[in-house]
């Protein structure tokens, strides 16, 4: 009896490790966009400068570099503030699956244990019942 209630919440725990799956990957996902955005300014900024700095750069290039830098490195500040947060989100997320698995491991443990006694009981009923049958209708002896 107990085994049929649990059945009901280790669906819910599948279901809620489930969607702790589907949110890990999707923090994932985003943090790995916030990363690339971030590596992307980094490699921009690292060329226009390589490009401002080149012997042949021109004073009109070097000013626009000039002028263009502080923005990049705002964007640059931003995109790193952007992965380290999605990374911390990613993180929290994990340790939400993990929770989620653990409290779904005690369940399915429970639901296990409860199982097993109803088997334990029902076989005990029915041995009940067979040595009932037995000792009503004794074997008799074989006539001589």
């Amino acid at each position: 009896m107990l085994a049929k209630r649990l059945i009901s919440i280790v669906k819910l725990r599948r279901a809620a490790v489930d969607e702790a799956q589907r949110f890990v990957t999707e923090c994932l996902a985003a943090e790995t966009r916030a990363e690339t955005h971030y590596h992307n300014w980094e490699s921009k900024i690292w060329r226009e400068t390589e490009a401002a700095s080149a012997l042949e750069a021109t004073d009109l290039r070097v000013s626009a570099f000039a002028n263009w830098l502080p923005d990049a490195q705002r964007q640059l500040t931003n995109a790193r503030t952007q992965h380290e947060r999605t990374a911390a989100e990613t993180s929290g997320a994990r340790a939400h699956l993990a929770a989620s698995r653990a409290a779904l491991s005690v369940i399915e443990e429970l639901w296990n244990t409860a199982q097993k006694g109803e088997r334990t009981a029902a076989d005990a009923r029915l041995q009940s019942e067979l040595d009932q049958l037995i000792h009503a209708h004794p074997r008799r002896a074989p006539a001589s």
